[in-house]
């Protein structure tokens, strides 16, 4: 905050506790404390926001690849993009209101239809939403670590598939 002269000297409104350090093509880096920073804590400001860019990546990454779902003999791979999850949401919607046909047809990520019954689908979407609730539980597990290590090194270990980095 700035300071206001007032008979000589320096008065301060209120202490910064989160100050900009410098500004970048993604916004602003922000270090919190009162202190002025050291390299060591710019570094590890840098690390974290590169950790978590890349944790964000690995999640897309892997949202793109589909999530592969089982039910009995039928094995797919169902395409996981955000509007694809809608879509799922929507049918699953439609069968819990709605007289359904005894089978349906649906498509895996490459495009190739599937018959499914009824069942088979809500074994299959059940699956497949728990597979992208844990995939998301692990990418906010793996934020939050990000922002609780002290140490550059131990922001390599944290990833999607061990986001505590233990």
């Amino acid at each position: 905050m700035a300071g206001v002269q007032v008979g000589g000297t320096s008065s301060w409104s209120k202490p910064v506790t989160v100050v900009p350090i410098f500004f970048g093509n993604h916004g602003p880096v922000f270090i919190s404390g009162t202190a002025s920073p050291t390299l060591a804590t710019v570094q590890l400001a840098l690390a974290r926001r590169v950790a978590i860019q890349s944790l964000a990546s690995s999640y897309a990454a892997t949202l793109a690849t589909g999530i592969t779902v089982t039910s009995g003999s039928l094995t797919v791979t169902l395409a996981a993009q955000p509007s694809d999850q809608q879509q799922f949401n929507e049918l699953l919607t439609l069968l819990n209101t709605a007289p359904m046909p005894p089978t349906l047809t649906i498509t895996d990520i490459t495009g190739n239809p599937h018959t499914v019954t009824v069942a088979q689908y809500y074994s299959l979407v059940g699956s497949y939403g728990q597979q992208i609730a844990a995939l998301l539980n692990a990418l906010i597990t793996a934020k939050a670590s990000v922002a609780s290590v002290s140490g550059t090194a131990a922001l390599q270990q944290i990833t999607l598939t061990d986001p505590t980095g233990e």
